[in-house]
């Protein structure tokens, strides 16, 4: 699905539970998970992210890409030069698993030239997530001036690890960041 059934939008009682079965059912526990979900393509920034998280993984084992969306053949052939344990990599899921990957990650991150408005930014939001996206015009417009997330230069891998490592360390800026964005959603989208 391209998005989350709006009924998943709203918080209901009983999806901890769930959250700690897909937790344990994927090895998921005490891991700092940095969610991709889209077409795992190069104008997408999928190839960045999985080489970013590797390199935070080779420092620090709690580092973790789920990735989730179709494969492209730049996709498959970066895999290759990875750490297997850095990434869970899977394909499209049902709207409730989708919605337990957002409420599970602590942080969304798809940094990619190709959006023109960025509803998978909204998704994360719905679960009060910090995004990582890149800075162009209609992202800018949304991620910027809603204050709920970080804007990286297109490719710039470099401040994309400094952009997910100053969200891992810092836990209170994760949660200004996700409220933020939770905020717009409410109240704009």
């Amino acid at each position: 699905p391209l998005f989350i059934e709006m009924y998943f939008l709203h918080e209901k009682k009983g999806l901890g539970k769930n959250i700690k079965e897909i937790k344990e059912k994927y090895s998921l526990k005490n891991k700092f998970i940095v969610l991709f979900a889209g077409i795992k393509g190069k104008m997408k920034g999928a190839c960045n992210v999985l080489y970013v998280v590797n390199e935070l993984y080779k420092k620090n084992r709690n580092f973790l890409l789920v990735a989730i969306g179709h494969s492209t053949s730049e996709w498959e052939k970066a895999k290759k030069n990875i750490d297997s344990k850095s990434l869970l990599d899977l394909k499209y899921q049902d709207s409730h698993t989708k919605e337990l990957f957002f409420a599970s990650c602590d942080v969304f991150c798809m940094p990619s030239i190709s959006e023109s408005f960025g509803l998978v930014y909204l998704e994360a939001w719905s679960k009060k997530k910090p995004v990582i996206a890149a800075d162009i015009p209609a992202v800018r417009e949304l991620v910027g001036k809603s204050k709920g997330g970080i804007l990286v230069n297109y490719g710039d891998e470099k401040q994309l690890a400094e952009s997910i490592e100053k969200l891992y360390f810092n836990r209170k800026l994760r949660e200004s960041l996700g409220n933020n964005g939770k905020k717009v959603l409410t109240e704009k989208y």
